[in-house]
């Protein structure tokens, strides 16, 4: 629901001087103050393992189609991977590197794929 501003500035005056107890996180949604707990880590580990999934199903659909690249840009590990030469529903090859560092791409593209902004 839409506020008009006098109630606006209100709740962001409240919200700047809310004394959020430890342990939790305050948002203003809608309107309304929320007090949730702050993450675990249990939740990022499962969110890692079904995007880890993901990759490798990707991957090896594409390579059953026969597409040429896969580019996977890995915030998790902090890289990025280059897969080429599909064959019998997996890539041959891989190329990894670090953000921060180049990344040979071959023909057709023929160029170092600079990751530096990666980071």
């Amino acid at each position: 629901m839409a506020q008009d501003p006098y109630t606006q500035q209100l709740l962001l005056d409240w919200f700047v001087e809310l004394d959020t107890p430890e342990g939790f996180r305050a948002e203003v949604v809608e309107g309304e103050f929320i007090l949730t707990p702050l993450p675990d880590g249990h939740h990022e580990r499962c969110i890692s393992r079904i995007v880890q999934q993901l990759h490798r199903r990707s991957r090896r659909c594409y390579a059953r189609g026969g597409i040429p690249f896969y580019l996977l840009v890995d915030r998790d590990r902090s890289s990025t991977t280059l897969f080429s030469e599909p064959e019998k529903g997996d890539y041959r090859r891989l190329g990894t590197a670090a953000f921060g560092r180049p990344l040979t791409l071959p023909e057709p593209f023929a160029f170092d794929l600079d990751t530096t902004d990666f980071l």
